[in-house]
């Protein structure tokens, strides 16, 4: 059993490009660029085009989501076409696990276990009545009984962490609505619940993936969507807990600049005060120490 890349990043290439819709992708955040490889749409045979894709988006500047800016990497991606791939961020490097590759030889080498939440047992998603929770320092699982409102059966979706770090927001999923792709659950009490949002209400997919960078959960390709009236990225404001925003238009959270000090006259007091302290000392010394005060 091994992966099958490591991947270093060269300097990108210029020039636009019209992704092709896609889901069992990768997506990775790397330096202000969102790195997708990867995946297929609805025909198995589109593994062989899509899934050799290799295409960027620059998230440091404003952006509209209908008015995308891709860099097309795919003359320098090395990677067989694949799907259902991992990834994973190391400085400035990204790492891609596992995957289905259409090399049956390389195929074989190659091994996906998923333990928890979303996966298919028996053809019957799981439900979402209980989650599992892993503790790094006292290495050990542990079972949650949730309450509140709790989602329906899905597989497929999305979940990220909310800004505050107390919440986990999920997104779309296989068999799910426009009215219950989006819930909430509260980690303080592990209550689901179903969150305010404003803003055109879009469409679930399935199988796509989701980042939060900034402000916002960004949700990228998946199924089923009309690219032709849809965007392949949509955004979540998530910055305020009462009401949650769905936006076509990003800006980067940009550092605030450093407070200019304005001399007050406290301060300007306190520099008199530590002036005339020093001329006293350096006059009262001069009686003693010779070249001292000249």
């Amino acid at each position: 059993m091994s992966t099958f890349l490591f991947l270093l990043f060269p300097k990108k290439q210029p020039g636009g490009v019209l992704p092709s819709q896609r889901y069992l992708h990768t997506v990775t955040l790397i330096d202000n660029n969102l790195y997708i490889i990867g995946g297929q749409y609805l025909t198995d045979t589109s593994i062989e085009i899509i899934g050799k894709e290799f295409i960027c988006l620059d998230v440091s500047n404003p952006f509209n989501t209908w008015e995308l800016s891709w860099e097309n990497l795919t003359d320098i991606n090395m990677v067989p076409p694949h799907i259902g791939a991992a990834s994973a961020q190391s400085v400035a490097n990204m790492f891609l696990y596992g995957g289905i590759s259409t090399n049956n030889d390389e195929k074989d080498l190659v091994y996906i276990f998923d333990t928890r939440g979303g996966s298919i047992i028996n053809n019957e998603p799981l439900t979402l009545n209980e989650v599992y929770l892993y503790d790094t320092i006292q290495d050990n699982w542990s079972i949650k009984t949730t309450s509140g409102y709790i989602p329906s059966r899905r597989f497929a979706f999305s979940a990220v962490l909310s800004l505050d770090g107390q919440k986990i927001i999920i997104f779309g999923g296989k068999w799910t609505t426009n009215l219950t792709a989006l819930y909430e659950l509260d980690l303080t009490n592990f209550n689901w619940y179903i969150p305010k949002v404003s803003g055109q209400i879009q469409d679930p997919r399935y199988w796509h993936k989701a980042n939060v960078i900034g402000k916002y959960m960004v949700i990228s390709f998946g199924c089923c969507y009309d690219q032709s009236i849809e965007s392949d990225i949509l955004l979540l404001d998530i910055s305020n807990d009462q009401e949650y925003v769905w936006t076509t238009n990003f800006e980067p959270h940009l550092p605030s600049p450093l407070p200019t000090q304005v001399p007050t006259q406290e301060m300007t007091e306190s520099k008199f005060s530590v002036a005339i302290f020093w001329l006293y000392w350096v006059s009262a010394l001069s009686k003693y120490i010779p070249g001292v005060g000249n």
